[in-house]
């Protein structure tokens, strides 16, 4: 009951943060949009239109973005007051720092997997039909690892500004060297295989690939590697947040 009652604090807060609301409603559907139109041309031909093509990087671009999120939702200088609340009630710290990853995950999946519902149903992006479940449980699961990772970055470093600057540079040069706005081996042969360890290329990949030939031979691997991955930046969580230092 109890952490039920932190979860829907920790919600409440994020909503009311129109700054957030803005970014994973608004913005990827506008970016889609833009970007469809503006380059249409060059993918008329093609196998991917320019729709499809921004409406799934741009829906994954943005969940990257919302790597940011959890230093909102851990180390906010507006929330010290609930925290300092909190740290004086028969609460775990465990149930603490859950309630705060499960929030951020609950809002930004959620309103991602509605940007993609109603993209879809518009007939703006094609989502693969059937495929879309698949999708919409890989962006989930993409969701989680950034948010625990930014999570264990933010109980490690303590400091919203210094976590921001790293996870938001950090985003924005992967997301680059997994060819979103542009493809990635026109800057040589080096770049093409540098991109080949990045997570957001793994997951675009077999989004393309559950769209347009109804399947991905390495769906099972990505999804359960994303999971891997997050479970020992959970323990990082656990042993780096202590309620104390967040007052």
């Amino acid at each position: 009951m109890k952490f039920l009652v932190l979860l829907k604090h920790d919600i409440k807060h994020l909503i009311s943060n129109q700054g957030n609301v803005f970014m994973f409603t608004i913005f990827p559907v506008v970016m889609v949009l833009l970007f469809g139109f503006l380059f249409s041309n060059m993918y008329k031909g093609t196998f991917v239109s320019a729709y499809d093509f921004y409406g799934v990087t741009m829906i994954f671009f943005t969940a990257m973005m919302g790597a940011t999120v959890p230093a909102n939702a851990f180390l906010e200088k507006t929330i010290k007051e609930g925290n300092t609340r909190i740290f004086y009630t028969p609460v775990s710290r465990v149930q603490i720092y859950l309630s705060k990853i499960l929030a951020c995950f609950i809002f930004i999946s959620t309103l991602l997997i509605v940007d993609v519902i109603i993209l879809s149903l518009l007939g703006i992006v094609n989502f693969g039909g059937i495929s879309i479940l698949h999708i919409i449980l890989l962006l989930a699961a993409f969701v989680l690892f950034l948010i625990l990772l930014s999570s264990a970055i933010c109980v490690t470093i303590r400091s919203e500004e210094i976590t921001n600057t790293i996870i938001s540079n950090s985003m924005s040069v992967l997301a680059l060297l997994s060819g979103i706005m542009f493809p990635i081996a026109s800057l040589g042969e080096w770049a093409d295989k540098l991109s080949n360890f990045s997570p957001l290329k793994w997951v675009l990949n077999s989004t393309f690939e559950l769209i347009y030939n109804g399947g991905s031979p390495n769906y099972v691997l990505i999804l359960v590697g994303l999971i891997a991955l997050s479970i020992p930046l959970l323990f990082v969580v656990h042993k780096n947040y202590r309620p104390e230092d967040y007052i």
